[in-house]
């Protein structure tokens, strides 16, 4: 395997997207744009390039994507395309040219902090006196909202993933010739085990399909991307910025700010299980597919719970120890062996090492197939709620951190 080749791909491909996300930022002075619209183009690149290639004549179009150049040409059995990787460096170099003139010709933005939502929704007359209720007095009476408003960018782009791929995804559904099934249908034993870290599933069915393209790994991901953010911020994050001690010298208790917090949490987590519902659902009918809404439901559901679960253990750890950084990366750390254990449990037909993981009470019932499982239903919402509760007595028991 030639890994210095795929590496020196991996090296063009990211300084395409990365000066991408440049010339975007400096043309528009708007770092969720540039964040949304390159993260946008790669994902529509990473799914083009590798679904288009199944359909008659897709491949041709599959070029026309950045990721194609990335891994298009298999530089790990290959080695480097320099065609490939000369129009990946010459459009970084074309976006680094026009970021700099960009620049130089706009006007600079005049304010020193972002607009949230609450701002936008104060400046407008008809909505004024609804988003004062909602911010409160100096927003302390309402740190829902203000947390709200801080989250902003990762709940919308969570949604947007999950709304675009399940739609697109049963598009494409739809357009897979019939030669592709019966090859999946032929699919030796093994190649199914493989699938098993994805999810599991039939990838020759609807269900199978759903949950092996985005259920099984990229929606747990996406979910996590929004709670983990609010339970890492919620109160390490906080400290991090100094803003703890301005927010405790109002009259509120610290189990306050650590409920109304968690509410932020939970209802965007449902946001992102309700779009992934309605894409979804779209998907389905767009690609014909017989898929009970029911089954849907019942997996959007259990995936907004593992999130929740992911989200109050990186709460608890920031509640216990004020850093950001072990928050963040403890709760994706047990997630991401949670995960594991799940998978290698069923590759290996080991249930008692999947009934250890949260994972397994997401999928294990198989809902898309199958419908709720309640009693799964409870044990994630139950662990969810340890882990929520442990966070009161680690934060009111610690001195608040005033520097690193």
């Amino acid at each position: 395997m030639d890994v210095m080749a795929l590496s020196t791909h991996m090296l063009a491909s990211s300084l395409f997207y990365g000066l991408l996300a440049t010339v975007i930022s400096a043309a528009t002075g708007n770092r969720g744009a540039a964040i949304g619209v390159t993260v946008g183009v790669m994902v529509v690149g990473f799914l083009g390039a590798g679904l288009l290639p199944m359909l008659d004549g897709g491949e041709d179009w599959a070029k026309l994507l950045p990721w194609y150049y990335f891994n298009g040409s298999d530089p790990l059995n290959n080695g480097i395309d320099w065609g490939h990787i000369g129009l990946l460096l010459g459009f970084a170099a074309l976006f680094a040219v026009v970021a700099v003139v960009s620049l130089n010709r706009r006007d600079l933005k005049g304010q020193s902090v972002g607009v949230t939502m609450i701002d936008r929704l104060r400046a407008n007359p008809l909505t004024r006196k609804l988003a004062d209720k909602l911010a409160g007095a100096a927003r302390v009476s309402s740190i829902w909202a203000k947390t709200a408003s801080e989250h902003q960018v990762s709940l919308m782009a969570a949604c947007a993933y999950m709304l675009y791929v399940q739609l697109l995804l049963g598009w494409f559904w739809r357009a897979l010739p019939e030669s592709m099934f019966d090859m999946l249908d032929a699919m030796p034993e093994g190649m199914n085990a493989m699938f098993a870290l994805f999810g599991g599933g039939d990838i020759g069915t609807p269900a199978g399909w759903f949950q092996i393209e985005t259920f099984g790994m990229m929606a747990p991901i996406m979910v996590m991307i929004v709670t983990i953010s609010i339970g890492s911020n919620a109160l390490a994050g906080e400290e991090a910025r100094r803003t703890m001690g301005l927010l405790l010298a109002n009259p509120i208790s610290r189990s306050r700010i650590i409920v109304e917090k968690s509410v932020t949490m939970v209802f965007y987590a449902s946001v992102v299980g309700l779009v992934s519902f309605l894409g979804t659902w779209g998907g389905a009918l767009a690609g014909g597919m017989e898929l009970p809404l029911g089954n849907i439901a019942a997996i959007c559901a259990l995936l907004t719970l593992v999130g929740l679960v992911g989200g109050a253990l990186a709460l608890a750890i920031g509640a216990g120890t004020g850093r950001k950084g072990s928050a963040i990366w403890g709760a994706v750390g047990f997630m991401l062996v949670m995960h594991v254990m799940n998978s290698m449990g069923e590759i290996a037909d080991n249930p008692a090492w999947q009934k250890l993981s949260p994972f397994y009470y997401y999928l294990g019932s198989d809902p898309l197939n199958n419908g709720m499982d309640w009693s799964h239903v409870a044990v994630l919402a139950v662990i969810a709620v340890v882990f929520f509760v442990v966070a009161i007595p680690l934060f009111q028991r610690r001195d608040i951190r005033q520097r690193d």
